[in-house]
């Protein structure tokens, strides 16, 4: 996968009047990102109100393990698919997908979504829409890497399959049909994404660091080690597999926190060439920076939670999803969003404000342990608070940009 030319960011080109009409289904970053956000807040409005006992809602599964499964398969699986419907064209010159069968993939998603709150034939049917959406969404990848016969995209497209497997292990492990599909599901699918974000994320954060620096004279100075950074990715897929092990069969819980401590170190040390303390001044760098970091915070966290009682593998869990897949993931659908709809890449004051709640939520998330009992519920409450607040930001400011034609007039 070239480093150079993972996301390219479009500059804004001449000026024309834009086409009058409706822009929603022309990319596909535009339709998945507007549902990223807005189901965002959704989901998790839901969940705080529900988690304390403030509303009723009854899934059809329990509440954490519909919770669990929104975010890496709802959320999150909606900021993939953008990502690689605008990605992929990029990286082979093919077609985008756009009008009809893109609004079909946002279909299966948006049914996947209504999945666990019917019963009877539509259940049933609307599960298998949500098990559909990211193996077409991969088909679609490999057809597009089948034309151009770059086969070094591969390794994205298998993660991509990889997270697929992973929702269908959940909605076997929901239907009784797969003991610990649940488990397995929910660990494959946060250990996939987050060795998404160390893959393709360790290549466009110094790319886009480079780019940004040069300005300053001080691109240059942005540097990453080749075979270092394939040991760090290394690092991390072996945690996914001892997760799984262990999810499977036991007895992996040493190696597993082991793996995860080096993982974390491995994966830290790439940030020393990336110059990180220079993209201060610029929210749109420093929030990829910020997302990286929680996935090495996150992993520390998880390998000593099994050395220490007093540490909640549920706080590696949150540092890792919250902090790491959901700042990493805001940070990149709000630059995507301008660049590709011919916009400078610096963004609104509200958006840099959003950026930080999702890190407060995060470090609320993991103090809520440390909080007196009384209060643990209120902290993962308040959470839940900054979380919505920050993309309910991102949404009012983004969706109509990303409903729009470009200003430019340009396609995109």
């Amino acid at each position: 996968m070239p480093s150079e030319k993972i996301m390219p960011t479009e500059k804004p080109g001449p000026t024309k009047k834009p086409t009058p009409s409706l822009a929603l289904f022309t990319y596909g970053f535009r339709p998945f990102f507007i549902c990223a956000g807005a189901y965002g807040v959704l989901s998790v409005f839901l969940w705080g109100l529900a988690y304390p006992g403030w509303i009723t809602l009854d899934p059809g599964i329990s509440l954490p393990a519909w919770h669990a499964h929104e975010m890496i398969f709802g959320y999150t699986a909606a900021v993939i698919c953008g990502f690689f419907l605008t990605a992929v064209p990029n990286w082979t010159g093919v077609v985008r997908l756009h009008g009809l069968p893109l609004a079909g993939l946002v279909t299966l998603w948006v049914l996947g979504r209504v999945a666990p709150w019917v019963d009877g034939p539509a259940h049933f049917l609307f599960s298998l829409a949500d098990m559909a959406l990211l193996p077409l969404t991969a088909l679609w990848v490999a057809s597009a890497i089948w034309q151009v016969k770059v086969w070094k995209h591969l390794i994205p497209l298998a993660l991509l399959l990889l997270l697929a497997a992973a929702n269908i292990f959940e909605h076997l492990g929901f239907s009784d049909r797969f003991t610990d599909g649940n488990a397995l599901g929910r660990s494959l699918g946060v250990d996939t994404v987050i060795l998404m974000i160390v893959l393709i994320g360790g290549r466009i954060l110094p790319t886009f660091t480079r780019s940004a620096l040069a300005t300053q004279g001080a691109g240059d100075h942005i540097r990453s080690d080749g075979p270092f950074d394939k040991l760090a990715i290394l690092s991390v897929f072996l945690v996914l597999l001892l997760d799984a092990g262990e999810v499977l069969a036991g007895g992996l819980a040493f190696p597993a926190a082991i793996a995860a401590l080096i993982a974390a170190g491995l994966v830290g040390f790439r940030l020393r060439g990336w110059r990180t303390l220079e993209t201060l001044n610029q929210p749109i760098l420093w929030s990829l920076h910020l997302g990286y970091v929680w996935i090495v915070i996150g992993l520390g966290l998880k390998g000593l939670a099994f050395f220490i009682d007093a540490l909640p593998a549920a706080t590696a869990l949150h540092a890792l999803t919250i902090g790491a897949i959901g700042g990493m993931t805001l940070a990149m659908i709000s630059r995507v969003a301008l660049g590709h709809t011919g916009r400078a890449l610096v963004t609104p004051r509200s958006t840099t404000a959003a950026y930080i709640l999702v890190s407060v939520a995060a470090l609320t998330r993991l103090a809520a342990p440390l909080a007196p009992e009384n209060a643990y519920v209120d902290m993962i409450a308040l959470s839940g608070i900054f979380w919505c607040l920050a993309f309910a930001i991102y949404t009012i400011v983004f969706a109509p940009i990303l409903a729009r034609p470009r200003p430019d007039g340009r396609p995109g």
